[in-house]
């Protein structure tokens, strides 16, 4: 739910009722939310951060808060959830994809997501940033539902993607980005659910754009706060306050060149569906250009690390414990009792080391560069062997050199800093 408000502020023998602007008061959503619109306040939370595809990173939780960013501790069964879920999209073959997701995901409801997101161009969310949504496991149904959040640069507003012209131009058929969407990109290759989202597309487009009632609504909204808008604009001339910079210079459309330019995309792409704009980001990565290609970079390696070996669980690493990580992933991989490994081993059983006692995401774990160069560290010597001691002391001079200090404690920029000095691209 939303609204707008005219906010005033009085402060006695400063400010009486002095206007400060319109805004808009958007519901919070918390557990009363829950329980006004799914009937219980139970059931588990989440507002993930950077996850396009219910991403999967084995079978331990503690490797998921940090991107699904739970509102409360979940359980077990509900964290075993969220797991099973993403092993099924990552790793199911298509009989058992199709065959079950339809127990884990509300998939009307999420095809219903994607299309009014991809009618109204927002792609500051799940189609491309992604972000700006919410994830909830109904306690009732045991199934996720995705619902919207943070709308603001809807219709054609969002500056990183691309042109206005190119996002009034949205694709209806694949409106969200080229990569990194295996969840949406699976459930339209299942003839039946591809069906079922074309028709939804089509009942949305007749309701909304077709039948001339956005624009309506438009200017019935546009007249309500018109005077508001007025005082709101002479407040800010009054106080000589300066405008919010738009990010990167970027203008988006006026709402009516909006509502005039998406309609006739839509009017043409029902009639040659492949010619939509589809947004695809620059780098691999996206937005989260760090994780690189294969999504296990030097910069997730730095988070890998924060998670893994922070022991006590304080948000920090120590040097200790550090130096405790990377001896025990030296062990974890050298099981012969001689202290020593070669390269190939070394490479190639490195997930093993980063996922013990549990499997490990899909995609090269970590990318070829990220193995060969700890490799390289721990083979000082130059004769293609690796040794704890060489892979320990790399890390250690470092620290030495840039004077931190034994008792120091590290976080993933710091770890960052670390793995980009010791590992080249």
């Amino acid at each position: 739910m939303t609204t707008f408000a005219e906010i005033t502020l009085t402060i006695p023998g400063q400010y009486d009722y002095e206007f400060l602007g319109l805004y808009t008061i958007v519901e919070q959503v918390n557990k009363v939310f829950l329980k006004e619109h799914f009937g219980s306040k139970s059931g588990l939370l989440m507002k993930p951060e950077g996850v396009a595809s219910v991403e999967y990173h084995g079978d331990d939780w503690k490797f998921y808060p940090h991107l699904y960013r739970p509102d409360d501790e979940p359980t077990l069964e509900q964290s075993s959830r969220v797991i099973e879920f993403a092993k099924l999209v990552h790793l199911g073959n298509d009989k058992h994809f199709e065959d079950s997701i339809n127990s884990f995901l509300n998939v009307d409801s999420f095809l219903h997501f994607i299309a009014l997101n991809g009618l109204i161009a927002n792609l500051d969310t799940i189609l491309a940033m992604p972000q700006n949504y919410y994830l909830h496991l109904n306690k009732k149904t045991n199934k996720f539902l995705f619902f919207p959040w943070d709308l603001d640069i809807s219709f054609a507003g969002w500056p990183l993607g691309g042109p206005p012209k190119d996002q009034m131009n949205l694709s209806l058929v694949h409106p969200h980005s080229s990569d990194e969407h295996i969840l949406i990109d699976r459930l339209l290759a299942t003839k039946s659910i591809r069906l079922k989202y074309d028709q939804i597309v089509q009942e949305l487009v007749d309701e909304i754009f077709l039948n001339g009632d956005l624009y309506k609504k438009y200017e019935s909204l546009e007249e309500i706060i018109s005077s508001s808008r007025e005082k709101d604009l002479k407040a800010i001339k009054d106080r000589n306050e300066r405008a919010y910079p738009a990010p990167r210079g970027y203008q988006p459309p006026s709402i009516k060149l909006f509502i005039r330019e998406r309609t006739e995309s839509i009017t043409r792409q029902m009639n040659k569906p492949k010619n939509g704009y589809v947004f695809q980001h620059k780098r691999p990565g996206a937005r989260l250009g760090h994780l690189a290609k294969d999504k296990f970079g030097r910069g997730r390696l730095a988070l890998h690390i924060l998670i893994q070996g922070d022991l006590n669980q304080d948000g920090v690493i120590s040097r200790r414990e550090l130096r405790a990580l990377l001896g025990g992933w030296f062990d974890e991989i050298e099981q012969t009792g001689d202290g020593k490994l070669e390269k190939e081993n070394f490479v190639n059983n490195l997930p093993e080391a980063f996922f013990p006692n549990s499997g490990k995401p899909p995609g090269k774990i970590p990318e070829l560069y990220v193995a060969e160069g700890l490799f390289s560290l721990s083979d000082s010597d130059g004769d293609g062997i690796a040794v704890k001691k060489s892979l320990i002391s790399a890390f250690e001079t470092y620290f030495k050199s840039r004077q931190i200090h034994e008792d120091a404690h590290l976080n993933e920029q710091s770890l960052r800093d670390v793995l980009r000095s010791l590992i080249k691209q």
